[in-house]
């Protein structure tokens, strides 16, 4: 009898197939991970940019009723309102480009909009507790609506 000492053939085989099994569930993982973080920076850029406009319109009490039911899905289907000259009031014009700012910031960094996604502005006029207020509310959506973004915000009507 021979004391053979090492390795076979099947059980170097065995072992290369269970460290190959392995790779396969950490590169499983890794690409979960991935798409994890992708979902989570793009869900921060939708508050940023909810938050951003949100913030905008604070500013902009006066006129927030024209920022009703905006619809920042395609840019150019954005439309401004003209008197019967043909012409902008100002602040309808500085409204109008904000908005237009908006949408191209929300494609530039989530791209366009894919038929589930929404990116509207509310804003609704109430009475509560005999005070005239502003309900706004912002949805931002991205990846077919999977992420979402939706931010509210009461503001006293003068």
């Amino acid at each position: 009898m021979t004391n053979q000492q090492g390795f076979t053939l099947i059980e170097s085989l065995v072992s290369v197939a269970f460290i190959a099994i392995g790779f396969v569930g950490v590169f499983g993982l890794v690409n979960v991970s991935n798409d994890m973080l992708h979902n989570s920076i793009e869900r921060e850029h939708l508050n940023d940019q909810s938050n951003a406009i949100i913030e905008t319109l604070s500013a902009d009490i006066s006129g927030i009723e024209t920022y009703k039911s905006k619809n920042l899905n395609h840019c150019g289907a954005l439309k401004s309102k003209t008197n019967k000259n043909g012409k902008q009031k100002k602040n309808e014009a500085t409204q109008f480009k904000r908005m237009k700012t908006w949408c191209e910031r929300i494609q530039a960094r989530l791209g366009s909009a894919q038929a589930n996604d929404k990116r509207n502005i509310h804003v609704v006029k109430k009475k509560i507790a005999g005070k005239n207020v502003y309900i706004v509310a912002v949805e931002l959506t991205s990846r077919n609506g999977k992420n979402s973004s939706w931010v509210k915000r009461v503001f006293n009507a003068p």
